[in-house]
């Protein structure tokens, strides 16, 4: 059994997290609300939608509470047609990770993207992926776990993930990961870091954060084209 296999069917499936889980991302959907203030008719692209773990009830939140799904497309690199009949009226588009969306400049009105830009490698394919979100999209709602929180909802250790990116791949490679240990999976980002990613994209842009405990453990990048 694989780490991520571990965590999903054990630690992220204990009531505990899942609960906790569950409530970060409906305050992060309600807060996508007032941001974007999305109409009945705006379309909206979900980057990075969950096709293994549909039965969980922190997965896809969007799709389970926004009331328009017919205005929804869910953007994934693995197969998840089946997601069209769990949330009917949605579609679902496939790609090749690193590949250029399969849309046309300005296509959606709004993009949600939560948690996926530490997922897509370095900075330099994070870079490539925040401008090709901007590049689709007329508004972008973008989401990754603060670095500077003092766990890592990933592995749920405390600290170890302030060493140099490498000390902690090595670190947690040692001890049986075989996903996150490995750099195009897994590259967490201070502030920072997700700022640098949004300079000069030639969009304006805003960083956001929501609070756990009083510390920010997300951080959220708000753009909107003029």
């Amino acid at each position: 059994m694989s780490d991520k296999t571990f965590y999903n069917n054990y630690l992220a499936g204990s009531k505990l997290v899942s609960r906790m889980s569950r409530l970060a991302r409906t305050e992060i959907y309600e807060l996508f609300l007032r941001e974007m203030s999305p109409s009945p008719q705006c379309s909206i692209l979900d980057i990075g939608v969950s096709v293994t773990e549909q039965d969980r009830l922190e997965e896809n939140i969007l799709e389970q509470l926004y009331p328009h799904l017919s205005r929804i497309t869910m953007l994934g690199i693995h197969e998840g047609a089946f997601l069209e009949q769990i949330f009917p009226g949605t579609k679902y588009v496939q790609h090749m990770p690193g590949s250029t969306f399969p849309f046309a400049d300005d296509h959606f009105d709004i993009c949600y993207c939560n948690a996926v830009v530490e997922h897509v490698g370095e900075e330099q394919y994070q870079r490539e992926f925040v401008r090709e979100v901007l590049r689709i999209s007329r508004k972008v709602f973008l989401t990754t776990p603060n670095r500077g929180y003092p766990i890592d909802f990933h592995k749920m250790l405390p600290f170890l993930h302030w060493l140099p990116m490498d000390w902690y791949r090595n670190i947690i490679s040692w001890g049986g990961d075989t996903f996150y240990s490995k750099k195009e999976n897994l590259n967490l980002l201070y502030k920072k870091d997700l700022v640098r990613l949004f300079e000069g994209q030639g969009i304006p842009f805003r960083i956001l954060s929501y609070n756990w405990f009083g510390l920010p453990a997300y951080l959220i990048a708000v753009a909107k084209k003029q």
